[in-house]
């Protein structure tokens, strides 16, 4: 973190400004493409290694743009969900370190992708995002469906149990692609979640103590 910290005082200005909004149309054109049209695009932007060491190289980005549900409703509010949050990062921390923090979610999916094979979608990458808005914003009130509202907290603990759920029960390659997923997370935030749970730890020891029962 200390490294993305030096280049972002260095190069305030680096990056895609915007990136979300720009992920987010992208996204809607290829549903429109796969559904509206019935076209089978997603087979192309997967990223695939074998595909990939065959001279596709574009799939090492447009994983990222792979449509997450069929959904009308559901991508709809999909999307401007991503759109909201990114916008949200980007204003907190600025285009440079919102766009490394996008970046390295994105490498470490490519990563597990070309030392692991299998097909990666953004989806996951995506996930990591909404974490980390709940992680700095966890009291922040947002309308389910545009009518309901709830603490982001509350959505965070629900997808967290369906990473944990999908993790148990998934496949090799879904279980690397949320672990990989998960690398812009850490480097954000590793530091503060090892002293937290250091801390949570020591309350318990503490207590165990007090208690006379150590």
């Amino acid at each position: 973190m200390k490294f993305i910290e030096r280049l972002h005082y260095k190069h305030p200005n680096w990056g895609i400004e915007n990136l979300m909004l720009h992920v987010s149309l992208i996204t809607g054109i290829v549903y429109i493409m796969a559904y509206g049209f019935r076209t089978n695009i997603e087979t192309f932007l997967y990223l695939d290694r074998a595909m990939i060491f065959q001279g596709q190289i574009w799939r090492l980005i447009t994983f990222i743009f792979i449509p997450p549900t069929p959904s009308v409703i559901w991508i709809a509010f999909t999307l401007y969900f991503y759109y909201w949050i990114g916008t949200s990062l980007e204003r907190t921390w600025g285009t440079f370190k919102f766009n490394a923090f996008y970046i390295l979610s994105m490498l470490g999916t490519i990563l597990a992708a070309l030392v692991f094979g299998g097909a990666y979608e953004g989806f996951y990458v995506n996930l990591s995002m909404f974490l980390a808005f709940a992680y700095l914003y966890p009291q922040v009130e947002v309308m389910i469906f545009f009518f309901i509202p709830i603490k982001i907290k509350y959505l965070a603990y629900v997808d967290a149990g369906i990473l944990l759920l999908n993790f148990i029960l998934g496949s090799f390659t879904v279980k690397l692609s949320i672990i990989a997923s998960l690398t812009g997370f850490l480097v954000f935030f590793g530091n503060g979640l090892y002293l937290s749970l250091k801390m949570f730890v020591m309350r318990i020891i503490n207590k165990i103590k007090h208690r006379g029962l150590y």
